[in-house]
């Protein structure tokens, strides 16, 4: 639900033991997802940063949420400020 639509969703199952695929293949073409034998957050951030194509990377954790227009925010704020690299974000406790 992004005001600016993502270029692509890569998803790592990174050894999930649960209905993780079943879920995943319930998107059909929508998102990639990758399996791998679990080697920890770390292994399955730089495998979906592998197979990135897209411009900017945004990276989400299993556990987060993100307002509907946090992408359309991040980019114009970059393409508003070329001398950055990276943006973050604030968290939110719910």
């Amino acid at each position: 639900n992004q005001t600016l639509p993502p270029h692509e969703v890569i998803v790592v199952d990174d050894g999930s033991t649960d209905d993780t695929s079943a879920v995943l293949r319930a998107f059909g073409g929508r998102i990639r997802a990758v399996a791998q034998a679990n080697a920890g957050v770390s292994a399955a951030r730089n495998r979906g940063l592998e197979l990135a194509t897209g411009e900017y990377l945004a990276i989400m954790d299993a556990d987060d949420v993100c307002r509907p227009d946090r992408f359309a925010q991040q980019v114009a704020f970059l393409a508003r400020h070329p001398e950055f690299v990276a943006v973050g974000c604030q968290m939110e406790r719910i």
